[in-house]
């Protein structure tokens, strides 16, 4: 091989070898995000089970006190009406 050929694959080679760092370096910052966004993923379906949770005590203590309320409610009518008989 002549010189100018050797040069030209040394230039190619040395193109080639940039070009794979900085791959890397890009591979690595996006595996980091991805991280991040695993971890706020994670954080995320956490709080939403919490609210979900919250949400379905909510409901049953609203039932709870409507039941209660509404019994209260049946007897206070029934006691008037037979007070009105």
């Amino acid at each position: 091989m002549d010189i100018a050929r050797l040069e030209a694959l040394e230039k190619q080679i040395t193109h080639l070898i940039q070009a794979f760092i900085r791959i890397k370096e890009e591979n690595t910052h996006l595996m980091q995000r991805l991280a991040q966004l695993q971890q706020m993923l994670h954080d995320q379906q956490h709080s939403l089970e919490r609210w979900q949770s919250d949400q379905e005590e909510l409901a049953s203590l609203r039932t709870h006190a409507d039941l209660t309320a509404g019994a209260g409610t049946d007897s206070q009518q029934a006691g008037r009406a037979a007070g009105h008989r």
